[in-house]
């Protein structure tokens, strides 16, 4: 027990990353023993950074599927790791010994070497995972979240907050930390009824809506940079010809040098849309391998059905500014954006869910005055009931 909780020690503060680059965790995951087995079994029920740990296991496993072999150079890279690991540790842990040389009997099926270098090669794969093992982290909270580590969340009070990243420093309203103590991924999690907005180290700009998830790492790969969204974002993206941008979303990939752009994609919808302002990108999708879009066009994804067509740019990142116009939109939609957008429960029943209307609204009005403007865009009125509104339509 000793020896276990010894061995076990280091890894109780390990971060996703850190388990990938660990070559024991590798080895005892790809190639299990009953002594390793029984070593991470007692770790996951002592653990509190149990979705680091399992989120790096899975990422393991998956690829240890496929069957990867090594050369003959990481072969014997990897042994000579391994033995040297031995050497200094066998003397304080006999469990982390035995264990760790039980693993190298399956060496040349796949390597930590082989791991590392297929996270260097698709670390989209990496903040896909991250996402999922972390979907509990939005926790419900009404207050802006930026997640630094397991061990450090900033609240944002702020009902516009602005976070700005530069070379060695993380700037919020109301503190400036380093940026060098938090490695890894980071998340800026907006709740319902406020917006935010993040500026990168490279000038990149996002503007995040209501109840949307930013996932993107403390400082972007020397060869790409990448994010993952759950939700709503506007991105202006600084061109870097060396260094192509990744928006990652659970069903869209879009690729791109530098441009203006709009992402829609919230996880609990079944409709996704990216909308185009200037430059270009390229979406893909399960279905759609490749789609390119010129200014003023959208990709729009609902259920099986995937299209591009003209739009007006403006009705979608008017957002950004404050406001909120739509042009033949239906009800249902509207009253969706505004639920997330305030913060407040709107019921419609299906059938007036699905009358269309046009016009633009000052999101910087209250809610109720935005409801009762919509008695001279549509046949609908709005009841207030326990908080929530319900929208009723109106009898001629």
């Amino acid at each position: 027990m000793k020896d276990h909780i010894e061995a076990s020690k280091k890894y109780l503060l390990y971060t996703y990353e850190q388990f990938l680059k660990d070559d024991f965790f590798i080895s005892s995951i790809i190639n299990p023993t009953p002594e390793t087995e029984e070593f991470w079994d007692k770790f996951e029920h002592s653990c509190e950074n149990l979705q680091e740990y399992l989120a790096a296991k899975n990422h393991c496993l998956r690829f240890a599927a496929q069957q990867i072999p090594l050369t003959d150079q990481e072969e014997e890279e990897l042994w000579d790791g391994i033995v040297a690991q031995n050497t200094h540790t066998r003397k304080k842990h006999k469990l982390y010994y035995v264990s760790m040389a039980a693993a190298c009997i399956g060496v040349i099926l796949i390597s930590t070497l082989a791991i590392k270098s297929l996270m260097n090669k698709d670390r989209s794969t990496d903040i896909t995972t991250f996402a999922a093992a972390h979907e509990a982290d939005t926790n419900g909270s009404d207050q802006t979240q930026l997640i630094l580590s397991k061990n450090k969340t900033i609240l944002l009070n702020e009902q516009d907050a602005e976070v700005i990243y530069d070379s060695a420093n993380i700037q919020t309203n109301e503190e400036r930390i380093s940026k060098s103590q938090y490695a890894g991924y980071n998340q800026l999690i907006v709740p319902y009824g406020k917006r935010s907005s993040l500026t990168f180290s490279d000038g990149t700009k996002v503007w995040v809506n209501s109840g949307s998830r930013l996932i993107y790492p403390a400082e972007f790969a020397k060869d790409k940079r990448e994010v993952y969204v759950d939700g709503e974002i506007y991105i202006e993206v600084f061109k870097d010809k060396k260094r192509p941008f990744f928006v990652k979303t659970k069903n869209m990939d879009v690729r791109v040098l530098g441009t203006k752009f709009n992402v829609m994609s919230y996880d609990s919808d079944d409709q996704q849309s990216v909308v185009l302002l200037s430059g270009s990108v390229q979406v893909e999708t399960a279905k759609t391998p490749k789609t390119l879009l010129v200014p003023n066009q959208m990709f729009q994804a609902k259920g099986q059905l995937e299209s591009v067509s003209q739009v007006n740019v403006d009705d979608y990142v008017s957002w950004t500014k404050g406001l909120y116009q739509f042009n033949s939109e239906e009800l249902g939609s509207i009253f969706k954006r505004l639920s997330r957008f305030y913060g407040v429960k709107i019921i419609c029943d299906s059938e007036t869910a699905q009358l269309k209307c046009s016009g633009k609204l000052d999101l910087k009005d209250n809610l109720e005055t935005i409801l009762k403007d919509f008695s001279f865009l549509a046949p609908v009125s709005a009841v207030k009931e326990n908080g929530d509104f319900r929208i009723e339509r109106r009898k001629n």
